[in-house]
């Protein structure tokens, strides 16, 4: 399934599942009260849809199903009427892992080695990368999963403007990928990690690099360089982990407009 989080006409915010053919949405809130004449609570905002797992998928499920098989008046809106906020606007907590390894090279030897940088890629190719400077000045990635607690309140959704910072001359964004989680854990063996994924989302995460950069002295992660409004972009939908079998396979592009 694909979800959203949108607000209609009447400045409702609501979530539903997106339909097959892309344009229109499966009210969730309005189909499980024409099924049951009750209201869900799993289905009141995106939190409590994850907090649901996977008794609250099966439900959506059944709801879209009997939405779409009976055609229930005021159950689907049509995608041209609504606006769509992120997936969840406002997430519990965000917290942002250096997960790729070329991107990380390539911003050591752009923003750190710069000049030096052809010099290691040479190094790279004719010894190895474990041989190699962006290699031994980011060691640590190697060793443990690496992240930042990012600002929760900044968290955008899909079409809207983001602001560029006043202070901030090198501006840059980064497509990540999101993972939501599903269910309360800690240090949770490797084995079992994707028993607590409860969907994934499209993630843009925009920097201040130069501001990042003088920030990076102080050793306690980026405050200003990545703290700011509109800084998160999350959507515009979230999909169910059933749609992606394998996560590693998957390619992202993104496009500038100049």
């Amino acid at each position: 399934m694909k979800l959203v989080t949108f607000v209609d006409r009447s400045d409702k915010q609501l979530i539903g599942v997106l339909t097959d053919d892309n344009s229109s949405i499966v009210i969730l809130h309005s189909g499980t009260e024409a099924i049951e004449r009750e209201r869900e609570p799993s289905f009141t905002d995106m939190l409590a849809f994850l907090r649901g797992g996977v008794e609250a998928r099966e439900k959506a499920q059944a709801v879209v199903e009997h939405v779409m098989s009976k055609k229930i008046p005021g159950s689907i809106v049509s995608l041209n009427d609504v606006t769509l906020l992120s997936p969840v606007p406002c997430p519990e907590s965000i917290r942002d892992f250096m997960s790729f390894e070329q991107h990380i090279v390539n911003y050591i030897r752009k923003v750190g080695l710069k000049k030096l940088a052809p010099i290691d890629e040479l190094i790279e190719k004719v010894f190895g990368r474990k041989r190699s400077l962006a290699y031994r000045l980011n060691r640590a990635w190697y060793e443990r999963p690496i992240y930042y607690k990012s600002n929760r309140f900044s968290v955008v959704g899909t079409n809207v403007d983001v602001r560029m910072p006043s202070y901030t001359e090198q501006f840059d964004y980064e497509l990540e990928w999101g993972i939501f989680i599903g269910k309360q854990g800690k240090d949770i063996p490797e084995e079992h990690a994707r028993d607590y994924i409860g969907g994934y989302a499209i993630f843009n995460d925009f920097s201040a690099r130069d501001i990042q950069e003088k920030e990076r002295g102080g050793r306690l992660g980026p405050a200003k360089g990545k703290d700011f409004d509109t800084g998160n972009a999350i959507g515009p939908f979230l999909v169910t982990p059933d749609e992606v079998p394998d996560p590693y396979r998957l390619n992202t592009v993104s496009y500038t407009h100049l």
